[in-house]
């Protein structure tokens, strides 16, 4: 490789480190899938989620040099919000009609790419289950998730921005598996 290569290269390196990244898109997971359509048949309508600015719920959120912004909307409320849609969709219990509504607020998303061999998250989100006026549900559920890191800064963002969404899996498979959150939406 001649050297003005490797200088393009190195270049491209740390302009991609120093941009904007959007977090992989959700896709939902069989395991979620599988406890939502093991429960019966659910109706449900999901609000966009709340997720105020704050030290432990940034937006975007730093990951090095870069900046991780949501793909849905513009705050990880309305991704995790979504993701939770797209579940409830495939599994077939979302509905415009439904008797409850989930709604819910974003209080943690501290994403951690500073380490050399190891990147952490940690998602917490208040989750809110209403049937007409009454709240039948309100409990505050929290993930964490570890992923394979690097020196690179280029490699770190990238990885971190891809294990995103498994974290997100993680907090919804928390709320799935909370036997009172269940019986709140049958």
């Amino acid at each position: 490789m001649s050297s003005r290569t490797v200088a393009c290269v190195a270049l491209s390196c740390v302009l991609t480190a120093c941009a904007s990244v959007d977090a992989a898109r959700y896709t939902p997971s069989v395991d979620n899938l599988q406890t939502l359509k093991s429960t019966g048949t659910v109706e449900a309508r999901i609000k966009p989620f709340d997720a105020p600015k704050t030290r432990d719920n940034p937006y975007p959120v730093q990951l090095r040099a870069a900046r991780m912004r949501s793909p849905v909307g513009d705050s990880f409320g309305m991704y995790l919000s979504n993701a939770m849609e797209q579940e409830f969709a495939v599994a077939g219990d979302l509905s415009p009609n439904a008797k409850f509504e989930v709604s819910g607020v974003l209080l943690k998303n501290d994403i951690d790419a500073s380490g050399l061999s190891r990147g952490e998250a940690t998602i917490s989100a208040r989750f809110i289950v209403r049937r007409g006026s009454d709240t039948v549900y309100d409990s505050v559920k929290t993930a964490t998730g570890s992923w394979n890191s690097s020196f690179m800064g280029v490699v770190a963002i990238n990885n971190a921005t891809a294990a995103y969404p498994q974290v997100v899996q993680t907090l919804l498979a928390t709320l799935y598996a909370d036997p009172v959150f269940m019986k709140a939406i049958h």
